[in-house]
């Protein structure tokens, strides 16, 4: 009921979920390329790709963040950049906003999605694209009538993922965003840490359990009818 009837908390919610939505989204739109290319390329070239995914992944995120926040501060190397061509006369407010954050958010999250689209990619046989090119089909035509619809086990998977990792975001958004993108799991630890209102904060994480649950239930739900359509 506290939660229903506040003008703080919902909207929170909301935030939380349009953040997660757009960081999944950027996430697709960047990882999907990469993963194509490297399900297409084979031995040295696929493991510096590889490689060049895989090394941020293991990099500590606080390490991460705390570059975001060298590179986009006042004083960081982007607005010094920017001010040392003459694009602009005073930094621009990069830090602390909605933007900063989705990127910290994306910078993190896009293994998750290159890896299982590359999963899928890996699996689809390239004489099928190859037969719709001898058939007439254009390059662009072929990929996208049979290759992109045989990809799409990989997007939902990679999306659901990333999107569900986010929901949980903390470190990301408190270190990177202001007092007006605030996420979800902040106001979990500020319930537990700042008011000790172990209560509501049970209930705040009852309430984003319970928006993973249904979100992963129509996943399932999708796949298993085309899996049956199939």
């Amino acid at each position: 009921e506290k939660f229903a009837n506040s003008n703080v908390y919902f909207p929170v919610l909301v935030r939380t979920l349009k953040v997660s939505f757009l960081t999944a989204l950027f996430c697709l739109l960047l990882g999907y390329p990469v993963a194509y290319v490297m399900a297409k390329t084979q031995g040295r070239l696929r493991m510096v790709i590889m490689a060049m995914v895989l090394i941020p992944f293991w990099t500590n995120v606080l390490a991460r963040m705390f570059a975001w926040v060298v590179l986009l501060g006042k004083q960081g190397f982007v607005n010094s950049s920017l001010i040392s061509v003459g694009l602009i006369e005073e930094p621009l407010p990069i830090m602390f906003s909605e933007f900063a954050v989705l990127l910290g958010m994306v910078h993190y999250m896009l293994p998750y999605m290159i890896l299982p689209l590359m999963a899928v990619m890996v699996s689809i046989p390239g004489n099928l694209t190859d037969a719709a090119e001898n058939l007439g089909a254009s390059p662009l035509r072929a990929f996208w009538h049979v290759f992109l619809p045989l990809s799409l086990p990989g997007i939902a998977a990679g999306c659901l993922m990333v999107f569900i990792i986010s929901l949980g975001f903390y470190v990301t958004p408190a270190l990177l965003g202001g007092p007006r993108d605030v996420l979800l799991a902040q106001v979990i630890e500020f319930q537990i840490s700042g008011t000790l209102n172990w209560g509501f904060a049970a209930a705040l994480s009852l309430i984003l359990l319970i928006t993973t649950f249904i979100l992963y239930a129509l996943y399932m739900r999708v796949t298993e009818k085309e899996g049956a359509g199939a």
